[in-house]
């Protein structure tokens, strides 16, 4: 995960030969007969999203992936049924229990 985290880190502030660079490298221990690729911009930031993504797969990372990177929406069908959280949604946001603060009223500071 932190070499993921790098990776972005280095997208995001435009240390983009860094971020290619170690993409590159982490496929390479992943990917039999892996080519290098030449990324840049959005689509080098969605190739290491992606690489998050498969990489950190059934681990419980998907939704704070996008609370973080505020997606501008997710949409889950359920027995027909959609449901959608849009950006900004205060569903994001998991409130701290009741209790918890009840226990310890410095939560709230």
């Amino acid at each position: 995960e932190a070499f993921l985290n790098r990776m972005e880190a280095y997208a995001l502030s435009g240390e983009e030969g860094l971020a290619l660079a170690e993409l590159n490298a982490f496929r390479k221990t992943r990917v039999i007969g892996y080519t290098d690729v030449n990324l840049s911009g959005q689509v080098l930031l969605d190739e290491i999203r992606l690489e998050r993504r498969k990489e950190l797969c059934f681990e419980g990372h998907r939704w704070f992936d996008l609370r973080r990177t505020t997606r501008p929406e997710i949409k889950k069908e359920i027995e027909d049924v959609t449901y959608t959280l849009v950006q900004d949604d205060s569903r994001y946001t998991l409130r701290i229990p009741q209790d918890a603060i009840d226990a310890n009223p410095g939560l709230l500071n």
